[in-house]
């Protein structure tokens, strides 16, 4: 196949190139530097930072520091905000899946409180409040701090029980609470 360029155009000399000459190739498109992200954060560290109630911020700054001084190239190493973020609903997941699965032995504690009530705003109500603790191995969760209508053991008791329905709490091993047996509402 034979190509003709016009040279100028204002004259007609024409050049005729031969399959040999290269022809035009467009620029090579420049690769771009892949960052070197890790996958996936550790749940650990994750769990860590959840435990300090580190914001994401916080923690992606205190990643990229702590790798800086162990001697890390930190232009290498891509962590922001979003990527903890989306790190610690992935490990969240993995460890409620993980637990739902095979439940731990949990102890359940309650406490009745009382506490001046939200619902009233600037009016000085006390209300009767039941505060709701799961504990295992290196596992604690506070799971509600809610109203008992009325002050009684039996009141309390109901409130401790959806809790536990609820949360599907069934690995229960042991129970811990702050009442005299006769207020318990479970004799």
């Amino acid at each position: 196949m034979k190509t003709v360029i016009l040279k100028d155009s204002s004259s007609s000399s024409l050049s005729v190139l031969s399959d040999e000459e290269d022809e035009f190739l467009p620029p090579a498109k420049k690769k771009l530097r892949s960052s070197s992200r890790l996958k996936p954060l550790d749940q650990t560290l994750t769990s860590t930072w959840n435990q300090e109630q580190f914001y994401s911020r916080q923690a992606s700054t205190s990643f990229v520091v702590t790798a800086k001084s162990l001697g890390h190239d930190v232009s290498k190493i891509f962590v922001s905000p979003s990527i903890v973020y989306q790190a610690r609903v992935v490990n969240r997941r993995k460890m409620a899946r993980k637990i739902k699965k095979n439940p731990p032995p949990w102890v359940l504690h309650w406490e009745r409180k009382l506490l001046p009530s939200v619902a009233h705003g600037n009016v000085k109500t006390l209300e009767d409040r039941v505060a709701i603790l799961v504990t295992g191995k290196n596992f604690e969760q506070l799971f509600g701090l809610l109203v008992a209508q009325k002050g009684t053991g039996e009141q309390m008791a109901e409130v401790v029980i959806r809790v536990v329905h609820q949360f599907e709490l069934s690995n229960i091993i042991d129970m811990y609470f702050d009442t005299t047996s006769s207020n318990t509402g479970l004799i």
